[in-house]
């Protein structure tokens, strides 16, 4: 499908793309991130907000039909101050998976 005008102006390039599968402990996850979060003031926050928003998704995906839907997806902003005083932002895309992750 081509990309429109609207795609063109809402392209987000994330800086992580975090699987989540069923079997997954999401806070064995989350240690793994924050280590590149650095260490602002945000980052409890950023962890609180990315635990719930996976809880609903993972409530989300139940609901859904089964055969037809595997995956579904949120992306996540997490906005903090740099060290020399300036705004910047951290795009995470979040996958929950039906299925299993395989060990």
């Amino acid at each position: 499908m081509p990309m429109d005008e609207y795609d063109v102006g809402h392209i987000v390039d994330y800086n992580k793309i975090i699987n989540v599968y069923r079997n997954s402990d999401i806070d064995k996850i989350i240690e793994c991130i924050i280590p590149e979060l650095g260490s602002t003031m945000f980052v409890d926050e950023f962890v609180s907000t990315l635990k719930h928003q996976v809880h609903i998704l993972r409530n989300s995906l139940e609901i859904l039909d089964s055969r037809s839907i595997t995956c579904i997806s949120s992306r996540i902003c997490h906005m903090y101050t740099t060290t020399n005083g300036e705004l910047q932002s951290d795009w995470y895309l979040v996958n929950v998976w039906r299925g299993r992750q395989l060990i």
